[in-house]
Order: C-alpha cells, then structure tokens, then sequence
C-alpha cells in the first residue's frame, strides 16, 4: 500500500521474465507514471503467472495508465479478484493487455473505475488473445470511449457469462472497438443501464471488425445514436438468440444504428425500445453511404411494441449512391406507436425471404410471398409482463422451414412448421437467455396459504421474484433485497388457484428455478 514508482511502473509488483503466483494480496493506492499496482514482462520468457483474490483499488497511474496491472507479452490467468476505483489518464485503470499476450480472466470485479478510454481494460495488439468468463463491470466512467473495455490493434477478445451495468462514456457506454482485424465475441451477457451522450449505448464497432453476439440480454441502456449497437463500414455481424428491450435512443436506432455494415440477426426479441428524439428507428436504423453497401438480413425475429417518429419497427436510409438492402425470412412486426417499417431517405431495397407478418401495411409492396402476411396482428402472451411469446394465431406455423434456425430464441426445437417470430408455441420454459441457472426450494410444498423461498448464493443487492402458471403466464412478481449468502422469502397464495406453478428468482445473471404446488 502507498508504494510510488517514479521512473516508469509496478509501484507494487514489478516482474521481470518471471513465472509467479500472486494471491490473497492488496493493492491499494499505489502511484506510478504507469502500472501502480503490478507489472509484468514476459517478452524474453514463456512466463506463466496466476494471479487469485487480490484487490486492487485506489491505485493512479499519472502518465499513461494501465494503473492497477501491466500484462506486457505475457501468459496469466486472473481469478476471483477485485478492481475498484482505480484511476488512469489514458486507458486502462484496472489491467492494460498488451500484443501477444494471452489471458483468462475470471469472476472477477470491476467496479467504479475511470479514464478517458478503456476505463477498466485495454486490449490492444496482436496476439491479445483472450476471455472473460463470469465478470462484472459495474459504475465505470471513460470521458471518452468504452465506458468498460476497448480492444484493439487485432486483439481478439471474448466475454462470457459477464455482466455489464451502469457504466457510461462519450461513445461506447460499455464496449469500444477499434481498428482493422480485431475481433470481439460477447456470449450469455447481460447489459443494462450503460450509457452515453454519443453512439453505442452498449458496444461501439468501428469497420473491419468480426463481431459476435449471441445468447445476450440488454435492458435499459442509452445512446443518441444506437442505444444498444452502433457499427460502421465493413464489419461483419453475427447475432444471435439475444433479447433488446426498453433501450433508448435520443436520435436514431433505439437498439440498433447500422452504418455500412453486413449484419445476420436471428432468433432475437427487439421490444419496447424507444426512439425519444425525432430522429429513425425504433428497433433498428439501417445506413448506407455513397459507394457504400449496408446489407442485414433479419431471421426469426421478433419486433413488438418499439417506438419512434419515423419507423417504429425499422428504418432505412440509402444516400443517392449507397446500397441499403433488408432481407426478412420468418419475422414478426407489430409495433402499434408508429410504422412498422419506414424509408428516411433514397430507395433502399427489401426482400422478402418468405414468412413474414407485418400488423400494418408500410411492408406491403415487399411481403409478397406465398406465406407474407400483411395488416394482420397477433395477440402476444402478456407483453405487460415481458412475455412477447404467440398465443394461438396466424403467426403459427407461419413460418417457412427452409433457412429457419433449428430453435427458437430459448432453444425450444422448431417442429414442423415454424411460427413466426423468435419464439415456438406451446413451450413451457420461461427462462432467459444468457443465465446461469441455479435452484431453489419452496417449503412447505405442497401448500395451501403460504410458502417459503429459500435460496442460496454470494451475491447481495437487489432481486426479481417471479411466478408462472403452467400455461406460461406471470401471475406475481416481486422486487426484493438479499443482503446474506442465505436468503428466504414468503409467498402468500391465497389469490392463485390450485395447481402447479414454477417460481423463477433472478440476480443478475444468476437465475434460482423451482416449483411448488397449490392446494
């Protein structure tokens, strides 16, 4: 504690060419041009460094950053540790990854960090190669952009299983991207309430740049251009079984702003995102420039209940020499504030693939094929509650099979006929994507008045409890505080009627399942 390097770094920790094991260790406010906490340098040695349990909190780095630990060319692996309120000028207040070095990071804590850019952590170079898996990025700040993280220079970086909350930026509330040939991968994530005044509430991709979504959930974050997702030039898109609700845009692209890309979107729920301002787009904004092309096909999906001044569903833009193309197979639209589908400027193509349903008629002279449908709705399950699955209704088994996923957005199997939208008639599961998924008890079970919730798990802070019906409908929901490892709720049932009933309890990414029955 309260080390100071004066020359270059590691005012706590400096290795040289060193394999190490660094655990059960404080790092508090230390001060250093760079690397307050730890450096480490492998560039002349196959080092191989495990770091576990270690917090490191209040360092400042006064020159570049990489304040709290300077990975240099190295190969570590970093578990179960803390990064808190770490400050750098540049980027990366907790950990900078420099060009080849290869990491796994794992459930580790990121909270209330700040620098301009990459507030907690910078993957920059080739060769930076590696994961997150079971992290939390909470309350950190970039001035500029990648209110989390920032990759780049062809680092290829993975998140699995994180969570990402309430961290803000100029652009790229949580996630930045840059430069040709890096590569990012985001799977069974959470993001809520990041935000920021610029593009790319969530994630900010810059051109030429794979990137990968899948099984991801995002709630409640904020952009004035993409409140989820802002992409430009080239990158190619993959995404995949996610749910975009109640984002917000103050211009254009209340989940989505497309600008010159090529995107793959499948089996993903776009609903109730709003576009605040009078700019385009509702769910999505899809852009294309002079001798530029923006293709995005769109497959399973589901849009309901998103809201803007110009295409409440999705928008498109094509400058007189752009491309815009909009390719649909089996999507679902119904979004009463406004059009489903709008034209903000130029001539942009769509093309139906067969199996579409619009609620309005703005996707008429498009939904032309044998199995389109147009100006017909559906009745959705309970979209006060979240529940935007089809009850019976033309949208079943309005799909066609041909080019159709396999499952649905929960992983249901598509039978026969698919339905239309991102999700299957008739499946009981009631779980999200992206959760890892834990039981619960109930006791006594059975019950006829009251039972208990019992659970068990290290994280505190603010809990959803919500109970279904075997038809799948949510009939209680109840927002509760955990504040121990051990946790018990009461649930009165007097009001339900007899049979069974599954209980769901979610922190997080963290989701209790169980079931009880009333007498």
């Amino acid at each position: 504690e309260r080390d100071t390097a004066t020359d270059f770094g590691g005012g706590g920790v400096y290795g040289w060419q060193a394999t190490t094991i660094i655990k059960n260790t404080t790092f508090r406010d230390n001060y250093a041009p760079v690397a307050a906490g730890m450096y480490l340098d492998g560039r002349e040695f196959d080092s191989q460094i495990i770091i576990d349990s270690c917090l490191f909190e209040r360092n400042i780095a006064s020159g570049y950053g990489a304040t709290s630990l300077f990975q240099f060319r190295t190969n570590y692996t970093l578990s179960n540790s803390i990064f808190r309120e770490n400050v750098a000028p540049t980027s990366g207040a907790a950990i900078y990854n420099s060009d080849a070095t290869i990491f796994t990071t794992t459930n580790c804590l990121f909270e209330a960090n700040t620098g301009t850019y990459a507030a907690c952590v910078a993957n920059y170079g080739l060769g930076c190669n590696g994961t997150f898996e079971s992290c939390t990025f909470t309350n950190n700040t970039a001035t500029q952009g990648g209110g989390a993280v920032s990759s780049g220079f062809e680092a290829n970086v993975n998140y699995h299983n994180c969570t990402f909350t309430s961290n803000k930026a100029a652009f790229a509330g949580a996630i930045f991207t840059q430069n040709d040939g890096t590569r990012l991968g985001i799977e069974n994530c959470f993001f809520s309430e990041n935000t920021t005044t610029g593009s790319g509430g969530c994630i900010y991709v810059n051109p030429k740049i794979p990137t990968n979504i899948r099984n991801s959930e995002f709630t409640f974050n904020t952009g004035d251009f993409g409140g989820v997702l802002q992409a430009f030039g080239d990158s190619p898109l993959t995404i995949e079984n996610s749910i975009f609700q109640d984002n917000f845009a103050s211009t254009q692209g209340a989940a989505f702003n497309l600008n010159d890309t090529k995107a793959e979107i499948t089996n993903c729920l776009f609903a109730r995102n709003l576009n605040v301002g009078v700019g385009a787009g509702g769910a999505m904004s899809i852009n294309s420039s002079d001798s530029l092309f923006c293709t995005v096909k769109a497959v399973n999906c589901t849009f309901a209940n998103n809201d803007a001044v110009l295409g409440a569903g999705i928008a498109q833009w094509e400058a007189p020499l752009g491309d815009a193309k909009l390719s649909l197979l089996n999507c679902l639209f119904q979004n009463p504030a406004g059009e489903n589908y709008s034209i903000e400027q130029g001539n942009p193509e769509v093309i139906s693939l067969n199996g579409n349903q619009s609620s309005d008629a703005s996707l008429q002279s498009y939904l032309i094929g044998s199995k389109d449908a147009n100006n017909l709705a559906v009745t959705f399950a309970d979209p006060g509650n979240d529940d935007f699955r089809l009850t019976m209704g033309p949208a079943v088994d309005g799909g066609v099979a041909a080019g159709a996923p396999a499952t649905d957005l929960l992983g249901n199997p598509r039978i026969g006929l698919p339905d239309r939208g991102c999700y299957e008639l008739g499946i009981n599961s009631v779980k999200g994507v992206g959760f890892q998924v834990l039981s619960m008890q109930c006791s006594p079970n059975p019950a006829n008045e009251r039972t208990v919730l019992n659970l068990q798990n290290d994280l505190n802070g603010t809990a959803e409890i919500a109970i279904w019906n075997q038809a799948g409908q949510r009939v209680a929901t109840y927002m509760v505080t955990k504040s121990s490892p051990e946790f018990s709720f009461p649930l009165e049932l007097g009001g339900l009627p007899a049979g069974t009933y599954r209980i769901q309890c979610r922190m997080g990414v963290l989701l209790h399942e169980g079931s009880f029955v009333k007498m």
